[in-house]
């Protein structure tokens, strides 16, 4: 049996390192390295399958409250995949959220030239959240060294101040967020690195590379940005057409994993139905969500 806390452990917004979270929490199998290249993102993503921790027995979570607003809001029925309570005596732990949406539209807006006037507007709210953000984070004792602020305006002139620093990353999602759906939570993990033992479990079975979690939750933006300085805050994308096929995939070996990565599959299986499903009704309403977008904070 696993060691479950009696509340799930969300830590929403915070730039907490994974590093020192392992300090504080590291299990008895070791905490072996490995180094592994991501588009966008650095080989501190890869941590050795020795070194996660098992999720405890899954909770049904509520959404997390709407960072944005989106083109494609949720059904009243539609029931999020549950939340994850984490081993050990700890109450920290990383939240994972997925939205949907066009990113091209991300891509122009931070790219423009000349922007519209409707790009303006979207800009002047994505403005406002990263100043809202910059504010809870300096009320929590939270030094980024660039200000979410600033990073967005040296993202849209292209001129990084540095090449490390999760401030930009944190931009890029509110930029997103003013354009992509309302936030999925899938749940907080205890250790990003997990997903890497279920990738080697799932590609035991068969399934295409692409689509392993460790391969779409840390591929990384579409656009480069300043590495985020540690495994999280962490941005993967899908794209939304594959969304069908990683459930299938998942479905046809569900009953063979090992029971340890069985739990996290139906919530993608549950998740990537739902999605294929909207990706198809969008698409005959004449509009494009054409990305799966999943932050790791």
């Amino acid at each position: 049996m696993y060691e479950s806390l009696p509340e799930p452990a969300h830590k929403h917004g915070t730039a907490v390192k994974e590093s020192d979270y392992s300090n504080r929490t590291r299990t008895d199998s070791g905490n072996g390295s490995e180094s592994s290249a991501q588009s966008g993102q650095s080989a501190v993503y890869r941590l050795d399958a020795s070194d996660v921790s098992r999720p405890g027995p899954p909770r049904t979570g509520e959404r997390p409250r709407p960072l944005g607003p989106g083109p494609f809001p949720r059904p009243r029925s539609w029931t999020p995949v549950s939340g994850d309570r984490v081993k050990g005596s700890t109450t920290v732990g990383y939240c994972l959220e997925m939205s949907t949406g066009d990113m091209r539209t991300v891509v122009r807006l931070l790219t423009a030239v000349e922007r519209t006037e409707q790009q303006e507007r979207t800009l002047a709210r994505v403005r406002t959240e990263c100043e809202r953000t910059d504010a809870r984070f300096q009320e929590q004792g939270i030094d980024l060294d660039v200000s979410i602020s600033r990073a967005l305006d040296e993202l849209i002139d292209g001129t990084p101040s540095t090449d490390l620093c999760p401030a930009y990353s944190y931009a890029f999602y509110q930029a997103v967020a003013a354009h992509f759906s309302d936030p999925t939570d899938l749940g907080a993990w205890r250790r990003p690195a997990w997903f890497y033992a279920m990738d080697d479990e799932l590609a035991r079975h068969g399934v295409p590379s692409d689509l392993l979690p460790g391969t779409f939750l840390f591929s990384g933006p579409p656009l480069r940005l300043p590495h985020p300085g540690d495994a999280v805050p962490a941005i993967g994308t899908l794209p939304a057409q594959r969304a069908s096929a990683l459930a299938d995939a998942y479905a046809s070996v569900l009953g063979r994993l090992d029971p340890e990565f069985r739990g996290a599959a139906r919530r993608f299986i549950d998740a990537m139905r739902f999605e294929a499903e909207e990706w198809e009704s969008a698409r005959e309403l004449g509009r494009n969500p054409d990305t799966l977008l999943f932050w790791f904070h």
